[in-house]
């Protein structure tokens, strides 16, 4: 799944260019590719699984406050030069220690072009997990 929007603004609603959302629990994907610039995969809620996927992006290639599992999968970052902060892989969101969310990377590989974070947090006990990498 591909999302071409134009590159818009840095870290602004203009900016994203979401080639999935996932609102629904228990949902799986197979071999499945995701490309975009900016906020790639919505995990907006719910427990995703994700296997031998390929995920594409900048700026918070993962984002949301879903509970995703990613095992085997492929993360490619690219450098965004528009902003200080060149890009981040997650973007993970858990306001409070309560929350039951999370991202979990199992296995799989993270690599890239250019200077990019593992992740960023977008709460105060934003929960990102890589493992076996």
């Amino acid at each position: 799944m591909q999302n071409k929007a134009p590159t818009g603004v840095a870290y602004t609603s203009q900016n994203q260019s979401v080639a999935a959302f996932v609102g629904a629990d228990m949902v799986a994907f197979y071999h499945c590719a995701f490309f975009s610039i900016h906020n790639t995969f919505f995990d907006y809620k719910g427990r995703p699984y994700h296997d031998n996927g390929y995920i594409q992006g900048s700026i918070d290639s993962i984002f949301g406050r879903g509970r995703s599992m990613f095992h085997d999968c492929e993360n490619f970052a690219i450098d965004d030069k528009r902003v200080t902060i060149h890009g981040s892989i997650t973007a993970q969101t858990r306001k409070n220690r309560l929350d039951n969310s999370g991202l979990v990377f199992v296995k799989g590989k993270v690599y890239g072009i250019g200077d990019v974070y593992f992740g960023r947090a977008k709460g105060a006990y934003s929960t990102v997990v890589f493992a076996k990498m």
